[in-house]
C-alpha cells in the first residue's frame, strides 16, 4: 500500500479490518481446542495498532516550541485512530455478515465492598505498625536510661 502511495488513513483502515477478521477466524478455529475470548483478541489488535509514537512525538515538538508541527502531529496520530476505529468497525460488520460472530466483552462488575474492607484491614495493620514502632522506641529510651546514656542532645 505504501508503493501505491495510498494514505495512511486508508492503511489504518486496512489494517483495522485484518486484524478484526483476523481475530474472529483465528478464535473460531481454534474454538475446537481453547476457548479465546475475540473481543479481547481484537482489544489487543487495536491497541497494539495506536499511534502512541505519533503523539510522543507531538508532546515533544509542543514542548520543544514547535507549535505548528505538534499541532500537525495530533492532527496525524488522530487521522490514524480514527482510521483504526473504522476499519475495526468495517470489520465487524463483514464478519457478521460472513456469520463470524464476535460477542461482546462483557466487563466484570466491580463493588466496592471489597475496596472498604481492603481500606480497613489496612487500617488495622498501620495501627499495629504505629504501635510496634512507638513500643520499640520506648523500649529503646528505656535501656538507655537504665545504662545511663539519657539522651545526648540534652549534654552540654
Amino acid at each position: 500500500m505504501t508503493r501505491r502511495r495510498l494514505p495512511g488513513f486508508y492503511q489504518q483502515v486496512a489494517g483495522g479490518v485484518v486484524a478484526t477478521v483476523l481475530a474472529a477466524l483465528g478464535t473460531r478455529l481454534a474454538e475446537p481446542w481453547v476457548h479465546l475470548n475475540a473481543s479481547l483478541v481484537v482489544t489487543a489488535n487495536i491497541v497494539m495498532l495506536l499511534a502512541g509514537i505519533g503523539f510522543m512525538g507531538a508532546i515533544q515538538d509542543a514542548l520543544s516550541g514547535f507549535f505548528v508541527t505538534g499541532g500537525a502531529r495530533v492532527l496525524e496520530a488522530v487521522l490514524a485512530t480514527a482510521g483504526i476505529l473504522a476499519g475495526v468497525s468495517g470489520g465487524l460488520s463483514l464478519c457478521s455478515r460472513v456469520g463470524l460472530e464476535i460477542p461482546r466483552l462483557v466487563l466484570p462488575r466491580f463493588d466496592l465492598v471489597g475496596v472498604r474492607l481492603g481500606r480497613a484491614r489496612c487500617r488495622d495493620r498501620c495501627g499495629r505498625l504505629r504501635l510496634l514502632l512507638l513500643r520499640t522506641q520506648a523500649h529503646a529510651a528505656a535501656g538507655r536510661r537504665a545504662r545511663g546514656r539519657g539522651d545526648r542532645r540534652h549534654r552540654a
